[in-house]
This record gives structure tokens, C-alpha cells and sequence, in this order.
């Protein structure tokens, strides 16, 4: 990018798409589908919605593998660590 080499931010890459210019994470949610994935914990199939998944992405997470009732359980399992003061 001749930009950046010359000391100008290059913010974002958009893509030709037809001859136009896309934002990057328009061009991703037109490919997303509504994804069901099965719980480990309690075997239950939830949806992972297109919304979801591009916040996920936007956040750079990983899927969940969990049911939102089986993280909040598995959270509250997990110790409370202390937090130290300054």
C-alpha cells in the first residue's frame, strides 16, 4: 500500500466488489449464515445468529462452544479471584 510506505494511515481495506468499493465487514455479513451448534455441557443446539457472529468477529473471539445457560453457570463455578490493590 503506497500510502502507508509514504507515513499515511491506511485505516481499512475495501474490497471491489462489482466495481464498487465494500467495507471489509459488509462484505463478511453478506456470507454469514445463522449457525446451530450443539452444547457440549448439556447437548441443547443454539443459534448463532449472523449479528452475533459478526460482533464475534469484530472482537476477534473464537465461536462459542457453550449455551448462553452453560457459560453463565460454568462463570459462577469459577473461583472469585481478589483483586490487588495498588
Amino acid at each position: 500500500m503506497r500510502g502507508a510506505r509514504m507515513g499515511h494511515k491506511v485505516d481499512r481495506v475495501y474490497p471491489a466488489v462489482n466495481s464498487q468499493l465494500v467495507p471489509v465487514t459488509k462484505l463478511v455479513q453478506s456470507f454469514m449464515e445463522h449457525k446451530t451448534i450443539t452444547c457440549p455441557d448439556c447437548g441443547a443446539d443454539f443459534l448463532f445468529t449472523k449479528g452475533e457472529q459478526e460482533y464475534y468477529a469484530l472482537k476477534q473471539l473464537s465461536d462459542p462452544k457453550r449455551c448462553k445457560g452453560c457459560r453463565a453457570a460454568r462463570r459462577e463455578q469459577k473461583p472469585a479471584t481478589a483483586s490487588v490493590g495498588r
